[in-house]
Protein backbone atom coordinates (compact mmCIF):
# COMPACT_ATOMS: atom_id res chain seq x y z
CA UNK A 1 0.00 0.00 0.00
CA UNK A 2 2.73 2.27 0.89
CA UNK A 3 4.34 2.02 -2.64
CA UNK A 4 0.73 2.69 -4.17
CA UNK A 5 0.77 5.86 -2.55
CA UNK A 6 4.74 6.69 -2.91
CA UNK A 7 3.42 6.30 -7.19
CA UNK A 8 0.44 8.16 -6.78
CA UNK A 9 2.75 10.80 -5.36
CA UNK A 10 5.19 10.92 -8.02
CA UNK A 11 2.43 11.18 -10.71
CA UNK A 12 1.02 14.32 -9.20
CA UNK A 13 4.38 15.00 -8.72
CA UNK A 14 5.53 15.01 -12.45
CA UNK A 15 1.46 16.50 -13.50
CA UNK A 16 2.42 19.38 -11.37
CA UNK A 17 6.42 19.99 -12.86
CA UNK A 18 4.73 19.33 -16.98
CA UNK A 19 2.16 21.85 -16.49
CA UNK A 20 3.62 24.24 -13.59
CA UNK A 21 6.21 26.62 -15.06
CA UNK A 22 7.66 30.03 -14.50
CA UNK A 23 5.32 33.03 -15.24
CA UNK A 24 5.78 36.27 -16.51
CA UNK A 25 3.21 39.02 -17.46
CA UNK A 26 2.32 39.12 -21.28
CA UNK A 27 1.66 42.25 -23.14
CA UNK A 28 -1.76 42.38 -23.23
CA UNK A 29 -3.81 41.71 -26.68
CA UNK A 30 -6.18 44.74 -26.32
CA UNK A 31 -6.25 48.42 -25.01
CA UNK A 32 -7.59 47.52 -21.86
CA UNK A 33 -5.16 45.53 -20.25
CA UNK A 34 -7.78 44.38 -16.62
CA UNK A 35 -8.53 41.47 -18.63
CA UNK A 36 -5.58 40.96 -20.12
CA UNK A 37 -4.04 36.86 -20.52
CA UNK A 38 -1.14 36.61 -19.25
CA UNK A 39 1.92 34.56 -20.73
CA UNK A 40 3.38 31.06 -19.34
CA UNK A 41 6.17 30.03 -20.06
CA UNK A 42 7.57 25.56 -20.02
CA UNK A 43 6.47 22.68 -21.57
CA UNK A 44 5.65 22.34 -24.88
CA UNK A 45 6.49 18.48 -25.95
CA UNK A 46 3.27 16.35 -26.96
CA UNK A 47 1.80 15.12 -23.94
CA UNK A 48 2.71 18.18 -21.90
CA UNK A 49 1.29 21.93 -20.74
CA UNK A 50 2.72 24.21 -23.53
CA UNK A 51 4.84 27.36 -23.46
CA UNK A 52 4.05 30.82 -24.35
CA UNK A 53 0.04 30.30 -23.35
CA UNK A 54 -1.83 33.54 -23.17
CA UNK A 55 -4.34 32.66 -20.11
CA UNK A 56 -6.55 34.68 -17.40
CA UNK A 57 -5.42 34.47 -14.20
CA UNK A 58 -8.27 36.60 -13.01
CA UNK A 59 -11.80 38.02 -14.14
CA UNK A 60 -12.02 41.29 -13.83
CA UNK A 61 -14.25 44.25 -14.49
CA UNK A 62 -14.15 46.00 -17.40
CA UNK A 63 -14.31 50.18 -18.01
CA UNK A 64 -16.77 51.36 -20.32
CA UNK A 65 -16.70 52.20 -23.40
CA UNK A 66 -19.34 54.66 -24.06
CA UNK A 67 -17.86 57.75 -23.45
CA UNK A 68 -14.96 56.97 -25.88
CA UNK A 69 -16.17 58.56 -29.04
CA UNK A 70 -16.51 57.64 -32.69
CA UNK A 71 -13.54 56.77 -34.46
CA UNK A 72 -13.30 58.14 -37.38
CA UNK A 73 -13.33 56.23 -40.89
CA UNK A 74 -9.08 55.34 -41.99
CA UNK A 75 -7.47 52.86 -42.91
CA UNK A 76 -7.13 50.84 -39.54
CA UNK A 77 -11.58 50.48 -39.71
CA UNK A 78 -11.27 49.76 -43.54
CA UNK A 79 -13.01 53.57 -44.45
CA UNK A 80 -15.65 53.08 -41.90
CA UNK A 81 -16.34 54.85 -38.80
CA UNK A 82 -16.42 52.76 -35.61
CA UNK A 83 -19.25 53.21 -32.80
CA UNK A 84 -18.05 52.21 -29.32
CA UNK A 85 -20.60 49.99 -27.92
CA UNK A 86 -20.04 47.20 -25.10
CA UNK A 87 -22.03 44.00 -24.76
CA UNK A 88 -20.71 43.61 -21.21
CA UNK A 89 -18.84 45.37 -18.32
CA UNK A 90 -18.35 41.83 -16.22
CA UNK A 91 -18.74 38.20 -16.88
CA UNK A 92 -22.14 37.61 -15.10
CA UNK A 93 -23.22 39.87 -18.45
CA UNK A 94 -22.33 37.28 -20.51
CA UNK A 95 -24.51 34.62 -18.04
CA UNK A 96 -26.07 32.25 -20.82
CA UNK A 97 -24.37 33.69 -23.99
CA UNK A 98 -22.92 31.19 -26.03
CA UNK A 99 -24.20 28.30 -24.22
CA UNK A 100 -23.57 27.45 -20.73
CA UNK A 101 -20.80 29.97 -19.92
CA UNK A 102 -19.53 33.21 -21.13
CA UNK A 103 -16.45 35.48 -20.34
CA UNK A 104 -16.72 39.45 -20.68
CA UNK A 105 -13.27 40.49 -22.86
CA UNK A 106 -12.47 44.03 -21.69
CA UNK A 107 -11.18 45.18 -25.37
CA UNK A 108 -11.16 49.17 -26.32
CA UNK A 109 -12.63 49.82 -29.59
CA UNK A 110 -9.97 49.55 -32.96
CA UNK A 111 -9.88 48.48 -36.16
CA UNK A 112 -7.25 46.12 -37.70
CA UNK A 113 -7.85 47.33 -40.98
CA UNK A 114 -9.49 45.21 -43.88
CA UNK A 115 -10.34 42.04 -43.65
CA UNK A 116 -11.05 41.96 -39.99
CA UNK A 117 -14.10 42.96 -37.95
CA UNK A 118 -13.73 46.41 -36.39
CA UNK A 119 -13.93 45.33 -32.19
CA UNK A 120 -16.45 47.54 -30.74
CA UNK A 121 -15.78 47.53 -27.10
CA UNK A 122 -16.21 44.65 -24.39
CA UNK A 123 -17.90 41.45 -25.36
CA UNK A 124 -19.27 38.40 -24.63
CA UNK A 125 -17.37 35.42 -26.02
CA UNK A 126 -18.00 31.49 -24.91
CA UNK A 127 -15.92 29.80 -22.96
CA UNK A 128 -15.52 26.96 -20.76
CA UNK A 129 -13.43 28.45 -17.98
CA UNK A 130 -13.29 31.72 -16.53
CA UNK A 131 -9.83 31.77 -14.86
CA UNK A 132 -7.15 29.74 -14.74
CA UNK A 133 -8.23 28.23 -11.49
CA UNK A 134 -11.09 26.54 -12.67
CA UNK A 135 -8.36 24.40 -15.25
CA UNK A 136 -6.69 21.05 -14.55
CA UNK A 137 -3.96 19.62 -15.12
CA UNK A 138 -2.64 22.64 -16.82
CA UNK A 139 -3.92 25.09 -14.29
CA UNK A 140 -5.05 27.35 -17.18
CA UNK A 141 -7.58 29.26 -18.76
CA UNK A 142 -6.05 29.74 -22.53
CA UNK A 143 -7.35 32.81 -24.65
CA UNK A 144 -8.24 32.06 -28.35
CA UNK A 145 -7.68 34.53 -30.92
CA UNK A 146 -8.76 34.80 -34.44
CA UNK A 147 -8.86 37.71 -36.99
CA UNK A 148 -7.35 40.21 -34.87
CA UNK A 149 -10.19 40.04 -31.50
CA UNK A 150 -10.62 37.53 -28.55
CA UNK A 151 -13.10 34.49 -29.60
CA UNK A 152 -12.73 32.70 -26.51
CA UNK A 153 -11.40 31.00 -23.24
CA UNK A 154 -10.84 27.75 -22.72
CA UNK A 155 -9.08 25.08 -20.28
CA UNK A 156 -5.36 24.18 -21.55
CA UNK A 157 -5.43 20.65 -22.25
CA UNK A 158 -1.57 18.54 -22.66
CA UNK A 159 -2.91 17.53 -25.55
CA UNK A 160 -3.07 20.96 -27.33
CA UNK A 161 -1.10 20.98 -30.72
CA UNK A 162 -0.34 24.71 -30.92
CA UNK A 163 0.22 27.48 -28.03
CA UNK A 164 -0.47 30.51 -30.09
CA UNK A 165 -1.27 31.78 -33.79
CA UNK A 166 2.23 31.81 -34.25
CA UNK A 167 2.60 28.32 -34.44
CA UNK A 168 -0.15 27.96 -37.17
CA UNK A 169 1.41 30.04 -39.85
CA UNK A 170 -1.22 31.49 -41.87
CA UNK A 171 -4.02 30.03 -39.40
CA UNK A 172 -5.04 30.21 -35.77
CA UNK A 173 -4.81 28.03 -32.69
CA UNK A 174 -8.27 27.63 -32.27
CA UNK A 175 -10.38 25.35 -29.56
CA UNK A 176 -11.07 21.86 -31.54
CA UNK A 177 -13.74 20.66 -28.58
CA UNK A 178 -11.49 19.49 -26.45
CA UNK A 179 -7.82 20.74 -27.30
CA UNK A 180 -6.37 23.22 -29.19
CA UNK A 181 -5.29 22.83 -32.81
CA UNK A 182 -4.09 24.69 -36.02
CA UNK A 183 -7.14 25.74 -38.13
CA UNK A 184 -6.17 27.15 -41.48
CA UNK A 185 -9.80 27.34 -43.16
CA UNK A 186 -10.56 30.86 -40.96
CA UNK A 187 -11.64 33.36 -43.06
CA UNK A 188 -11.72 36.97 -41.44
CA UNK A 189 -14.84 39.46 -42.28
CA UNK A 190 -13.50 42.21 -44.60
Amino acid sequence: MRSLLAAFGMGLVAVALACGSSKTTGTPTSDASADAPRVEGGGGEAGTCRANVGSRPTAAACASNADAGVIDAGPATCGQPIVPHDACLSDADCAGAHGAIGVCVCQAPHGEGCGTGAVTGNACVPANCHVDSDCSPCARCRVEESCGATTGYYCESPADECSSNADCGSGFCTFQGDHFACQNNVACAG
